[in-house]
């Protein structure tokens, strides 16, 4: 199977580039270290190759960089959106999360 994103470096030998063979649209990796890149450009092919692999993919690498995100609530954010917040900001962020529009919200994940 022909792969759908193809890796390549400008003569200039900065960024690494990724082209969509299908769109022949370009797009930069945004590193100039090979092996990441070549890891981003596979990550590509496998998503195009296997899209119902994707969520799971992203839970477990969200799981691995933050263990409490999916059993996190809309709740738990409210509290933590208002405690960032100093002054009448922090004032008025609390009037509204107390709002009972939220409530159907609050206990979602």
């Amino acid at each position: 199977m022909k792969q759908r994103y193809r890796l390549f470096r400008r003569s200039n030998g900065g960024n690494y580039y990724v082209q969509d063979n299908v769109t022949n649209k370009q797009e930069s990796l945004r590193t100039k270290d090979k092996t990441t890149a070549e890891s981003l450009q596979h990550a590509r092919n496998e998503a195009v190759r296997q899209p119902g692999l994707n969520i799971q993919l992203a839970r477990a690498y969200l799981t691995g960089s933050d263990a409490l995100s999916l059993g996190r609530t809309w709740q738990m954010v409210m509290d933590d959106l208002v405690r960032v917040k100093s002054g009448v900001t922090r004032e008025r962020y609390e009037h509204a999360m107390r709002s009972h529009k939220y409530d159907p919200l609050r206990k979602l994940p």
